[in-house]
């Protein structure tokens, strides 16, 4: 599993991996070339697809390595500040389309959040992007809630500082809207039709599932099981070598 793309990760032994990559990053085009030397695989790229846009061509690798972002950055400059930078544009994600080795899959389309009272045991601080989205602070979470993905989670809205529980038909109809947008994007900009899905923050459970099988989606990949889930591919964070 990998996001933007660290010098040190060229150093790695990753012959028997499999390569993943997130969200659709313009460092995971950039670097395609040392990529490929790197696994002898298909490597299959989950697209978060609102986040591709038109704009300016700007090649693979010359050679000069690119500054590194971690994913808080990035997201909080796609979501809250409309900088897209960070993202493959539509003509670079159309040229990494046509190798022979890449497969691309969904990554939702809009990758968004929301707050619930589900959450690990051990519960993390909260991006400032996915605390900006929702439009509260930490302290309005309290301890029993955190913020989540909006497509695993019916959770609740936030309005006028209070948590309000969103209905489940709602909920149902987000994922619907969702993958339909993000199918329609991939019908219009690239010509296919993925069966290949990647979830959102790697949380996902049965009802999720079920309905994307509906949208032609087969294989299905995270960084966490469930039981009874036998589609899924677990993956492993390429940060975890290091």
């Amino acid at each position: 599993m990998i996001h933007d793309i660290r010098e040190e990760y060229f150093e790695l032994d990753l012959a028997g991996c499999r390569l993943t990559f997130d969200d659709g990053l313009f460092s995971q085009y950039y670097y395609y070339p040392l990529l490929r030397r790197l696994s002898a695989g298909e490597m299959v790229y989950f697209i978060i697809s609102s986040c591709i846009h038109h704009g300016k061509y700007r090649g693979m690798f010359t050679g000069e390595h690119i500054p590194y972002q971690k994913s808080k950055k990035y997201m909080y400059k796609a979501l809250l500040e409309d900088d897209f930078s960070a993202f493959m544009r539509v003509e670079e994600l159309q040229e990494l389309a046509g190798m022979k080795d890449v497969h691309l899959g969904v990554h939702s389309h809009f990758h968004d959040v929301i707050p619930t009272r589900n959450h690990p045991l051990k519960k993390k601080r909260p991006s400032r992007w996915k605390l900006e989205r929702i439009g509260c602070d930490e302290n309005d979470l309290q301890s029993e809630y955190s913020i989540r993905s909006k497509l695993a989670f019916q959770g609740y809205a936030y309005r006028r500082g209070a948590f309000v529980p969103r209905p489940r038909q709602e909920w149902l109809d987000y994922i619907k809207y969702d993958t339909e947008a993000a199918l329609q994007w991939f019908a219009t900009f690239l010509g296919q039709t993925p069966d290949t899905y990647c979830f959102p923050l790697n949380e996902h459970n049965r009802i999720l599932i079920d309905i994307l099988k509906t949208f032609g989606f087969r294989h299905f990949y995270s960084r966490r099981l469930i039981p009874f889930c036998e589609e899924i591919i677990c993956r492993t964070d390429i940060d975890s070598r290091i």
